[in-house]
């Protein structure tokens, strides 16, 4: 995976049916699944996603779809 992440700027956003001003930031992932399983790369970064919009609230166990690192590791071994 190669990522890039631009500056915060702030821009207008539709929230609730109003136009506000929030900061935003560009976020940019390339993935190349033939080293790694491109789904679980995804989860990962929505669940990044989550923590940089609500850091206050973020919950790491509401999250327990994901793979642990044995089971993708041995995931590698049998494919």
């Amino acid at each position: 995976m190669v990522g890039c992440i631009g500056k915060i700027t702030k821009k207008a956003v539709v929230v609730d049916d109003k136009i506000v001003i929030r900061e935003m930031m560009n976020c940019i992932y390339t993935i190349d699944h033939r080293h790694g399983d491109a789904a679980i790369l995804c989860q990962f970064l929505k669940i990044v996603k989550d923590l940089l919009e609500n850091p206050d609230t973020f919950n790491a166990d509401n999250y327990p779809e994901l793979p642990s690192y044995e089971e993708i590791a041995n995931r590698k071994k049998v494919n």
